[in-house]
């Protein structure tokens, strides 16, 4: 049965598995001959046997897609002992945030992205896939971008994207924004925290634990960010300079308005490089302003250089003194209170 979670500013959830790959040392003739397949049909969304990737371990891999509230691997668990030796390689975990229309959807998007933090986030930046007429993506899925948090290689991969929500049967009913976990080989036991990977195991699996620690809900300070950027003599001088109200938010000071300014130029600058992999111009903008994982992929990218730099020259700075410590990446993107 899926689960429900709140989530401040993005509202309630449902969590439960989507894919789960499983492989079997039975032979796949033999597994469609003992397993009820028109029943497993009817009870997930799609429901599959075929022979298995060479790998030495197994003969067949089973892919069982469920459905979105409600038919899960409970349809399969008292066809286990059939399975024989078997284990999950590849589960998807899924959040889905309920959207009532297409354009809805379209529009809660970027708000889950903007929000949207990842533990231990290797490679560090965001991935835009865009493809308009959503030709190449799998069925269902929305002509939105995807973004992608890590590449095909990562153990624990997380994307974002729209699509319509599935049915048993292999219908839809209902939209919404998913935020996608795929784990792979061992991650599955270390990231559910299950004591194997057969069927019954991840029957008991607690998604709500697993979501509550790697959901991450950040925000960006733009002030605090171009802070990194200007000295004190020049916020000083900045400071002096009037600006429109209208431009300025309400319970801004003047320095942190051009503080937040010199920081948007940045990233206004990081959009423009960052261009092509980011899905064009439209999303390069909203994903380099808004998205505190790739703003964070951007501080580690100048904390590092300033490292590099500093070994370089053979200066002795403390790391209370350095413009791109740990200290002030935390000060920059924070976690939200509340989540």
């Amino acid at each position: 049965m899926p689960v429900y979670l709140t989530f401040p500013g993005l509202g309630t959830a449902c969590i439960e598995f989507d894919q789960v790959r499983l492989g079997s040392t039975v032979p796949p003739v033999q597994l469609r001959a003992a397993l009820p397949m028109s029943e497993l049909n009817a009870a997930f969304f799609k429901f599959g046997v075929r022979a298995s990737p060479p790998n030495g371990s197994y003969w067949s891999e089973i892919r069982a897609t469920c459905t979105t509230g409600g038919g899960g691997l409970a349809a399969l668990l008292p066809y286990a002992a059939l399975l024989g030796r078997h284990a999950a390689t590849e589960v998807e975990v899924a959040v889905d945030f309920p959207c009532s229309s297409a354009k809805t959807t379209a529009e809660m998007l970027p708000r889950v992205v903007g929000q949207l933090d990842k533990r231990y986030h290797r490679r560090g930046h965001l991935r835009v896939v865009v493809d308009p007429a959503q030709i190449t993506g799998p069925r269902g899925c929305l002509p939105l971008p995807t973004f992608y948090f890590e590449d095909r290689s990562a153990r624990t991969r997380l994307k974002v994207y729209g699509r319509e929500r599935k049915c048993a049967g292999g219908a839809f009913n209902g939209y919404a924004v998913r935020a996608e976990w795929t784990l792979k080989g061992d991650a599955i036991k270390d990231q559910l925290r299950l004591r194997g990977k057969q069927v019954h195991d991840l029957h008991g699996a607690d998604l709500a634990d697993f979501v509550r620690r790697n959901l991450i809900q950040a925000e960006i300070d733009h002030s605090k960010l171009g802070r990194l950027f200007l000295g004190k003599a020049q916020l000083q001088r900045l400071g002096c300079q009037k600006a429109a109200g209208r431009f300025v938010p309400a319970g801004m000071t003047a320095q942190d308005y051009w503080a937040m300014r010199a920081g948007m130029l940045f990233l206004h600058v990081r959009a423009a490089r960052d261009v092509d992999r980011l899905g064009g111009e439209e999303w390069a903008t909203e994903v380099t302003q808004n998205s505190p994982a790739q703003v964070r992929g951007y501080l580690k990218e100048l904390q590092h250089r300033e490292e590099k730099r500093l070994q370089q020259s053979g200066r002795k700075v403390g790391r209370a003194r350095r413009r791109f410590s740990r200290h002030h990446l935390k000060q920059v993107v924070r976690k939200k209170p509340g989540s």
